[in-house]
């Protein structure tokens, strides 16, 4: 059996929020990457059958948290890392890094109905009772199903399981159409670049490829951005938000044309008029225009949750509102029916 090899890299912390990335913390995007392998000959180095993570985490004793990417897998895996992640890469382990956390991932089941999330921090759960996905409207609108319990197979609860249901859900905090993390940065002009299409290469491993492309029919891949284009930079209009939305549509359909795709209006998060202005705008441009850029049903939380409305919701209202952007348990409950429903219908 031949001996498998590595390569290590350190993730570029621009890619996501806070200074780095923090096992066991602020991991969101490496649980997100992994690649179920089955009867894989072992001469290739693989093990038959098992979990294969296209990055395995861990710190290092110079306190950096380091990726590792098995060699069989790197030139799949490299197009994917930016130019300041591919400067750091090293052939040897770094001193002292070891595998942080086994996590157990789970292989879409071809006989359930799968849904993938990418969102930012609402989605993540920030705010809610848990803390993470445990409590956001996704979970609690497939628990709303009858006979539906979504039973999560790790700590980061960033993978679940119900009778009918895989979800996966990919939220991180302060992401945004313009495909960048956290306040807009022009330092790396590959970040934007690269980070969008290791979403795609996430969500490829979920369910477009492992022998599941004849069940595409049975899954969703929802989009919840745009709160914190807007809130970040305040030069920019509905309109040029939009355009952003109209970018990546177009680059996803581009890769996965036959995917059911929906879409969530973007809630109040604040009590300033310029503000609400532009996310009423850039609702009502989503509104008129999802349908024909290729996006297939609308979660319209917006207009259809009295408590998060621009004009009747209440930032806070602290029953619906953590801190005025975050929702509370109670608060993504709210929105829990109106994406209940978009899911029967697409997946019934």
């Amino acid at each position: 059996m031949a001996t498998e090899t590595y390569r290590w890299f350190r993730p570029d912390t621009k890619l996501r929020s806070g200074s780095t990335i923090l096992v066991g913390s602020d991991t969101a995007e490496c649980d997100a990457f992994s690649l179920m392998t089955r009867a894989v000959c072992n001469a290739l180095g693989l093990p038959s059958g098992g979990t294969r993570h296209l990055f395995d985490r861990g710190n290092a004793s110079d306190g950096f948290t380091y990726a590792r990417v098995p060699e069989l897998m790197w030139a799949a895996v490299s197009p994917y890392l930016t130019t300041a992640e591919i400067a750091t890469v090293v052939t040897t382990a770094p001193t002292g890094w070891g595998v942080a956390t086994a996590l157990a991932f789970l292989q879409p089941n071809p006989r359930k109905k799968s849904i993938i999330l990418n969102g930012d921090s609402i989605s993540q759960g920030l705010g809610t009772t848990s803390g993470d996905t445990r409590d956001v409207f996704l979970t609690q609108a497939i628990n709303g199903i009858a006979g539906e319990t979504l039973i999560y197979s790790a700590p980061n609860y960033r993978e679940g399981e119900s009778k009918s249901f895989y979800v996966g859900n990919l939220g991180l905090g302060s992401s945004s159409w313009a495909n960048t993390i956290g306040q807009p940065d022009g330092n790396d002009a590959n970040q934007a670049a690269q980070y969008p299409r290791r979403q795609d290469l996430s969500y490829e491993q979920r369910v477009s490829t492992l022998a599941l492309n004849s069940v595409v029919d049975r899954a969703i891949f929802i989009y919840w951005l745009g709160t914190n284009d807007l809130a970040y930079d305040t030069s920019l209009s509905g309109a040029d938000v939009w355009q952003r939305v109209v970018t990546r549509i177009n680059a996803f359909r581009s890769k996965f044309p036959s995917v059911k795709l929906a879409m969530c209006t973007t809630i109040k998060r604040s009590e300033l008029t310029p503000l609400n202005s532009r996310i009423n705008d850039f609702n009502n441009l989503m509104r008129s225009n999802y349908a024909s850029v290729g996006i297939t049903a609308l979660m319209d939380f917006e207009a259809n949750v009295p408590q998060v409305n621009i004009s009747t919701g209440n930032t806070g209202n602290t029953s619906v509102y953590t801190d005025g952007v975050h929702l509370t348990t109670a608060g993504q409950g709210l929105l829990a029916p109106v994406a209940r429903s978009v899911i029967q219908t697409l997946l019934p």
